[in-house]
């Protein structure tokens, strides 16, 4: 028994074999109690509507702060002061943080796209000058799949900072197209050229109905505008058809596609 008190009592440094003991002991409780308590949040955390990825990262952030309780006790249990280990975890957190703060940041605006659902695997939309089918979010990028099929990565913090459109939220999306015509091709006959071309195009739908009208008066030619309504997934092959129809609808109607030109008119003297 004296053998036992001298080896728990045995000095190292300024703690003892005991209080390390139990240092250890309520690192090893701690962790376990931590991992019990972890189980049901995991299960409360499941049923959100969140994203997996931002899941992960809630439960990653919970488990982090329950280990750091735990080391916090057992240091007290060493005697050594809570204060002094707080102002080692921020020295040494102030450090990482400004060694990766583009990391941080990025993933920061990452748990903030997943949780506000801005975006989601197989939107069409567009990011700046980028624009394809996001194919994943996670914490650091986004990832988008252009109509050319390639991939572009974007850096989450850029995405959070930039003007997002997000053209697969609606159920329907405009197909604009532009054109010009002779001045001297009848408005009315213009508008039902544009308008019958649209009726042709079976992924345009008939409500709303599509608009024809004219946009501008230019130098050569008269600008017009037509405007119909298509599935989000069905945009490219709507306007590419149009267009198609568009120069075939003039033609049946002998309605001049203009370009730019300098009529010249001269006048014979007396």
């Amino acid at each position: 028994m004296e053998f036992i008190n001298t080896f728990l009592n045995y000095p190292l440094g300024g703690i003892t074999v005991q209080m390390l003991l139990s240092a250890v002991l309520i690192l090893v409780i701690g962790i376990a109690l931590a991992n019990l308590l972890v189980r049901p949040l995991r299960r409360l955390i499941d049923r959100a509507s969140w994203d997996a990825s931002l899941k992960r990262v809630v439960l990653l952030i919970i488990r982090a702060v329950l280990y750091a309780v735990v080391v916090l006790i057992a240091a007290d249990s060493l005697r050594i002061p809570i204060t002094s280990v707080l102002t080692a975890f921020s020295i040494v957190g102030l450090a990482v943080s400004l060694a990766i703060q583009d990391t941080l940041a990025n993933m920061f605006s990452g748990m903030l796209l997943l949780a506000s659902k801005t975006l989601s695997g197989g939107d069409y939309v567009q990011i700046d000058a980028f624009e394809g089918t996001v194919t994943d979010v996670d914490l650091m990028n986004t990832y988008l799949l252009t109509t050319d099929h390639k991939t572009v990565r974007i850096p989450n913090k850029t995405v959070q900072n930039a003007a997002i459109v997000n053209f697969s939220r609606q159920t329907l999306r405009r197909v604009e197209f532009r054109v010009t015509a002779s001045y001297d091709a009848p408005t009315d006959k213009v508008k039902a050229a544009l308008l019958r071309a649209a009726e042709r195009v079976d992924a345009i739908v008939s409500e709303p109905a599509p608009f024809a009208g004219l946009a501008a008066y230019q130098n050569s030619s008269i600008e017009y505008v037509v405007q119909a309504w298509a599935a989000p997934s069905d945009y490219r092959k709507a306007f590419y058809a149009l267009s198609e129809n568009i120069r075939e609808a003039f033609a049946e109607d002998g309605i001049e596609m203009t370009y730019d030109h300098l009529n010249i008119h001269m006048k014979q003297g007396e």
